[in-house]
């Protein structure tokens, strides 16, 4: 357990910003931060969260993020770049937005709806999607905190002056490059990549011998790069975005 969460320290993750597994990885993580007997193990996870969150800091805009690369590609859209474009929709957002909305407290970009119609003081409130649900609950229970000098990059755009690049290698290799200034964020860097997951399987010799090339749903897909205002847009197709189509 110690030597697994040490390659995701050194490596990142072999599925890179995918939706499915930033559920699965994350809520285990948290788990492991908040009841684990073991102090190392403890201590681990919570080491790989705060990795987890300073690099959510700083990929993301009010919670909003659009990773310049994801492995996973999109199977119901012809071009895996602008699949699911909503940055806070409901079944399409980074599941990290959900996480982040609650650890760090960022849900300005959420629409405002009154808190009670006939409240005469026309009180509103945060409404965040019902798919949030299940992030919230997991953030919400958790004893992890984010620590102070990353929770000021959510929370204080006055300090968002950075150059941030990632370069990771698993099966494959990938780069992130962020740049952030307290009115917008560019995200960049991204590329294609192999397969993640390929397997040499010996059959019987009176069976088909030979191995898995790997399944095209694993291909790492490059997303473009984009300019998120500050503050606004809740699309990636409503912002300044650049790739090899446009």
């Amino acid at each position: 357990m110690l030597a697994r969460m040490a390659a995701f320290l050194r490596n990142d993750f072999i599925e890179y910003n995918a939706h499915n597994y930033q559920d699965y990885t994350t809520t285990a993580l948290l788990n492991l931060a908040s009841y684990a007997d073991n102090t190392k193990v403890k201590t681990a996870a919570q080491s790989v969260l705060d990795y987890i969150s300073a690099k959510v800091a700083v990929s993301s805009n009010d919670a909003r993020r659009s990773t310049p690369f994801r492995r996973k590609k999109g199977k119901d859209d012809p071009d895996p770049s602008y699949n699911c474009p909503e940055l806070i929709g409901q079944h399409c957002s980074d599941p990290q937005t959900a996480f982040y909305m609650m650890l760090a407290g960022v849900t300005e970009i959420l629409p405002q709806v009154p808190e009670d119609p006939r409240d005469p003081q026309g009180n509103k409130v945060s409404l965040a999607p019902g798919s949030y649900a299940y992030e919230f609950q997991w953030a919400a229970l958790s004893q992890y905190r984010i620590p102070d000098l990353i929770l000021d990059l959510f929370v204080n755009p006055d300090h968002r002056n950075f150059y941030q690049f990632f370069h990771y290698c698993n099966t494959d290799c990938n780069d992130e490059l962020y740049f952030g200034s307290p009115s917008y964020l560019i995200a960049a860097g991204g590329h294609p990549t192999d397969y993640a997951y390929r397997a040499d399987i010996p059959f019987p010799i009176s069976l088909i011998t030979g191995s898995h090339p790997g399944s095209k749903d694993d291909l790492g897909a490059a997303v473009p790069t984009v300019l998120m205002p500050t503050g606004e847009g809740t699309s990636r197709v409503d912002m300044i975005r650049f790739s090899e189509t446009q």
